[in-house]
């Protein structure tokens, strides 16, 4: 297992023209998490706007974490996770999607990448409830997506240059 993991997620925007919970946009905002084996779990928050939030098992990034080890019948290892990020939050700019993003794929680089990137569109939208947000956070750039509460299917779309 690595023992420190740094993973940088960018904000989004979504409900973009007539797309509904389906289309997303990364931006240039940024949630950095890194994350180190400890001997004890501890959040660490580098941001004044990240002031307040849970540091306990009720904080969003050691939930999915936790979850991501549970699918794989592992438990998820005593941590130290570092925090920054510009993205506002409450302000509709994916701040929760960009820290699930970060957290999906910090879990996966500890596991040693047992998830594909379509397990972790998978894994986030059915967190989410719908893929615009995490998809653009995951992905990148502009992604389409829909999902039947037990599938999602994403595509990123190119854009032209």
């Amino acid at each position: 297992m690595r023992e420190r993991v740094e993973v940088v997620a960018p904000a989004s925007t979504a409900n973009l023209g007539p797309g509904f919970d389906s289309i997303g946009m990364a931006l240039n905002l940024f949630t950095t998490v890194r994350v180190e084996l400890a001997e004890e779990t501890r959040l660490f928050f580098h941001s004044d706007s990240l002031a307040g939030l849970p540091t306990g098992d009720d904080n969003l990034l050691l939930q999915v974490m936790q979850k991501c080890f549970a699918e794989q019948g592992k438990e998820l290892p005593p941590l130290h996770v570092h925090v920054w990020s510009d993205i506002p939050l409450t302000r509709g700019l994916g701040s929760s999607a960009a820290a699930l993003a970060a957290g999906l794929v910090a879990s996966n680089a500890l596991l040693g990448e047992v998830y594909s990137s379509e397990d972790l569109v998978q894994l986030g939208t059915a967190w989410e409830g719908h893929p615009d947000n995490i998809g653009a956070s995951l992905l990148g750039g502009v992604v389409i997506g829909s999902w039947d509460g037990q599938h999602a299917s994403v595509v990123r779309v190119e854009s032209p240059h």
